[in-house]
């Protein structure tokens, strides 16, 4: 133990790995700048107490990486690199502050399905 040295400062990382299948097909858009981005769901399954649990993720994709994802379709298999973002806006019908979390994605692999 004493070889290993605990660097607090540099034990932060904001990564994420997803392999799973995509809920629709990828929807471009544009922002406020006229920049394209794409957003889709992927759903990933765990094991929870012998039965499969389904968790679905929003994803975003920005600059070079969208064009990547041009071929995204529903049932796509997928494998994903990229980061948690979260976001707090306050609801303007409501007045209540709201939060969500997406995952920016920053590599992209089609993964072939096996039959």
């Amino acid at each position: 133990c004493n070889k290993l040295i605990w660097n607090y400062k540099m034990a932060t990382n904001n990564k994420v790995l997803l392999i799973g299948y995509s809920g629709q097909d990828i929807q471009l858009k544009k922002d406020r700048k006229n920049h394209t981005f794409g957003v889709f769901s992927l759903a990933t399954n765990d094991m929870v107490n012998a039965s499969i649990k389904t968790e679905w993720h929003d994803l975003i994709a920005w600059n070079e990486v969208v064009s990547k994802c041009q071929d995204v379709k529903k049932g796509t298999k997928l494998k994903i690199l990229g980061k948690i973002q979260n976001s707090v806006w306050k609801d303007k019908i409501t007045g209540k502050t709201r939060k969500s979390s997406a995952i920016v994605v920053e590599d992209i692999e089609y993964l072939k399905i096996k039959e």
